[in-house]
């Protein structure tokens, strides 16, 4: 899934450093659908810098198991607020009211 995500935003992976290497002008977004709601991430949470060099905050991943897998991480974490209710285990997702 990484891979495809990478290429769509004509992003190229770096086997040395395991990173997807992207245009620090880059704009983009990855919307993402769970249940029955979307939630965009935008930019400023996809790309990081370091020194001169950008990289997508995402990689790829296999471990095993049935079918694509997917760790949503910092990306997420950054751009929705998570909320756990463990007593009626389930998991809420906000946009935070500040950056």
């Amino acid at each position: 899934v990484a891979n495809q995500i990478a290429n769509a935003f004509n992003a190229t992976y770096h086997p040395y450093y395991g990173v997807y290497l992207i245009d620090c002008n880059a704009t983009v977004s990855l919307s993402l659908t769970i249940g029955d709601r979307d939630y965009v991430i935008e930019s400023e949470n996809l790309i990081t810098k370091v020194d001169k060099i950008c990289m997508l905050t995402m990689f790829p991943m296999n471990a095993g198991g049935f079918g694509p897998q997917w760790i949503l991480g910092d990306p997420f974490i950054r751009s929705y607020c998570n909320i756990h209710d463990a007593g009626k285990m389930r998991i809420g997702f906000a946009k935070p009211l500040s950056k």
